[in-house]
């Protein structure tokens, strides 16, 4: 009777969750995805995909084209006749896209239970509906989207050994990673740590490690040329979409002095002080006060305040990964402790490890990278990933303890409990946008 009661209160649970989850979606698809006006970056994504419409694919290159983002939304563009939608459409497409990843992955690497299923859609969807990229028209989601087939193709790699269509592969996922955000570049040291991990856990020797990351690197190069060729004969180089700030200052210039000011407690944590504060700055420290347009530039301008807003950074993103993921952060130490008990700490099960890894070093490269607000939705597509091997793991080790079922329903329930306290404020604050629907 208890364990019916259980399961019974579970499937409630659940029941409510997706209830919620729904509703929150419907708000935030009325606030965001339904209104006819840009906001935030879509401002910019929108200018440059009317001048793509207009002037054509070569001469959108020459003013820096966010190239798989406006071919994507070209397409729309066929259906819907409205520049801002088409933007917005594609986004949500390349976010569905990479749930559906998700469940791909989940079915062909990680076996999980009904319930553990359950709560891996519940959670990765509740990743991408909180954080609202996927209602935006931005090129993030298409990152999430190829982060997700390139998860599926290391461990597809790692299953099969099959060396060099791997490699192919991989290559051309980062090649198209590069035509849709210059900003991919972060990604490169855990796209690279994931990799040496792959070559050690397979023992692959040092000519076929050279011979995979030689394809990896041609083709990624390969495909970046092949799309940018009408810029290359020109003489213009690799085009890159980049947001512009004012001909006299640049996006590294204000985050920093963004990070300064919060330091002194005159900026709150995940705002940015204004073009006109910049200039002032500068005016009055001079031109030497800010770093360069360049990220390195940016990195060594003060290297002691860099390290400081790196250990700065890394606490500070607990509080987004919960509100995107719930106590996901805290099963994956829980996962860690169960194994650590069971198994002893062995180096080789962390290496193999490769979706937390990836996450985790990116966030790491990300915490020291930007000196200022590190933005939860640059990590998302990686974080609706982390279920997996977080679940996976619980439901191993839960299910050799006597009180198994006991603390599956503990630790279901309070994933699924937490999640509805979270959304169901915002849900009650702005349920008026659920009768305009």
């Amino acid at each position: 009777m208890k364990v019916n009661l259980k399961g019974f209160l579970t499937k409630i649970n659940f029941i409510v969750t997706s209830v919620i989850l729904l509703l929150y979606f419907a708000i935030r698809f009325k606030i965001r995805f339904l209104q006819d006006f840009p906001s935030g970056d879509e401002t910019s994504f929108l200018r440059m995909f009317n001048f793509y419409l207009k002037n054509g694919y070569s001469e959108a290159l020459s003013k820096g084209n966010s190239i798989v983002f406006n071919l994507m939304a070209s397409f729309f563009n066929l259906f819907t006749d409205n520049e801002l939608m088409s933007l917005r459409l594609t986004s949500l497409f390349f976010g569905v896209l990479a749930f559906l990843m998700v469940l791909k992955i989940q079915r062909t690497f990680f076996p999980l239970n009904k319930s553990y299923f359950l709560l891996t859609i519940i959670t990765s969807l509740n990743t991408l509906i909180v954080s609202s990229v996927i209602l935006s028209g931005i090129n993030d989601t298409i990152l999430y989207f190829l982060i997700t087939v390139f998860i599926f193709y290391v461990l597809k790699f790692h299953r099969d050994k099959k060396v060099t269509i791997s490699s192919l592969i991989i290559g051309i996922i980062i090649g198209f990673m590069f035509l849709t955000r210059k900003i991919s570049i972060t990604f490169l040291p855990s796209i690279l740590l994931i990799l040496l991990l792959l070559y050690h856990n397979l023992k692959i020797t040092l000519i076929p490690k050279l011979k995979s990351l030689g394809i990896i690197f041609i083709v990624s190069i390969a495909t970046l040329v092949l799309f940018n060729l009408p810029n290359l004969i020109d003489g213009k180089g690799i085009s890159f979409h980049e947001k512009k700030l004012d001909s006299e200052i640049n996006w590294k210039q204000l985050q920093y002095l963004s990070a300064i000011k919060n330091s002194q407690g005159k900026v709150i944590y995940g705002q940015h002080v204004t073009i006109g504060e910049v200039k002032h700055y500068i005016k009055k420290n001079g031109n030497e006060s800010l770093p360069k347009d360049s990220q390195v530039s940016s990195i060594f301008f003060d290297f002691s305040f860099t390290i400081k807003q790196f250990f700065k950074n890394i606490p500070l993103q607990i509080i987004p990964i919960t509100r995107l993921s719930g106590l996901l952060l805290l099963f994956l130490l829980l996962g860690a402790f169960l194994t650590a008990q069971k198994e002893g700490f062995k180096l080789s099960n962390i290496k193999k490890e490769y979706i937390t890894l990836f996450l985790l070093s990116y966030i790491l490269a990300m915490c020291f990278i930007v000196i200022s607000y590190i933005e939860p939705r640059w990590y998302v597509g990686a974080l609706i990933l982390l279920p997996l091997p977080t679940y996976s793991i619980m439901q191993k080790h839960i299910l050799r303890t006597k009180r198994k079922e006991l603390l599956n329903f503990l630790l279901i329930n309070a994933q699924l409990s937490l999640i509805i306290m979270m959304n169901t404020s915002y849900i009650l604050a702005n349920y008026k946008y659920l009768l305009q629907l």
